[in-house]
């Protein structure tokens, strides 16, 4: 009975396994709610707005970086899709139980996202596209070229087009520091002072009567202008004569 209740025999979609990776997630948020009081400090507030902006600036980079990414992630795991066992044992007339270096790092597709990302930090080999059991030296070759390939594009080109986009981001910010901090700090204390919701966390989830009313305000004012506007007459009579009297005019 108590290997039946060890976590070495659950599935991993366990519900207590997703609870606590989405409760690990929820700690990682709530501890970072504290940067949003940050802006009530002269010295922590321009760094604060300083971060927001670099997050922006990584926002937009990520686009151009997820596709150079994607790009040689697909070619190399296609260049070695036939390496690992369950694909070169079926099909080969002389079986090798041998285990590839490249099996290894590009065998499936989640193990090939993870070695082209590591790689950015260098947390990867340079020898992760070589062969040990068998001698294909041009497959081994361009393995090589575009693992190197990939290196100089995203380590060299990109990684630092966005360290200069973060810099640039955060001499934008402390030209005029006071007067961003001075912004952010007002906007943090109107949050305090507007009025705020009628119940407390969680139960502001919740729709009140109050919430109600004010989406069916929202709602009949959209209509009131609606109709305002439909029953509102087109304009283009003076349009029609004055262009019949610059036509016979021209006549």
């Amino acid at each position: 009975m108590y290997e039946d209740h060890n976590r070495f025999c659950w599935e991993q979609s366990d519900p207590l396994n997703v609870a606590e990776g989405l409760f690990a997630i929820g700690n990682v948020i709530s501890f970072t709610r504290l940067f949003y009081l940050f802006a009530a400090n002269e010295f922590l507030g321009p760094l604060q707005i300083s971060l927001a902006r670099m997050i922006a600036d990584i926002t937009k980079f990520i686009v151009v970086f997820l596709v150079a990414l994607v790009a040689f992630m697909v070619g190399l795991h296609n260049l070695y899709w036939y390496y690992p066992k369950k694909e070169r044992v079926p099909t080969s007339f002389h079986p090798h139980n041998g285990t590839t270096t490249v099996e290894k790092y590009f065998g499936i597709w989640v193990v090939s996202f993870r070695t082209v990302f590591w790689s950015l930090f260098g947390r990867g080999e340079y020898n992760v596209v070589e062969f040990s059991i068998f001698k294909n030296d041009f497959t081994e070759t361009v393995g090589y070229l575009i693992f190197g390939v990939y290196n100089i594009v995203t380590v060299i080109v990109l990684l630092n087009m966005l360290i200069a986009m973060m810099s640039r981001s955060f001499e934008i910010i402390q030209e005029e520091a006071d007067t961003e901090w001075k912004f952010a700090r007002s906007k943090l204390y109107m949050e305090y002072i507007k009025e705020g919701s009628t119940l407390p966390i969680p139960f502001n989830i919740i729709p009140t009567p109050k919430a109600v009313c004010k989406l069916l305000k929202s709602v009949c004012v959209l209509f009131r202008i609606h109709n305002k506007n439909a029953d509102t007459p087109l304009n283009i009579g003076p349009k029609k004569e004055m262009y019949s009297s610059n036509s016979a005019a021209t006549v």
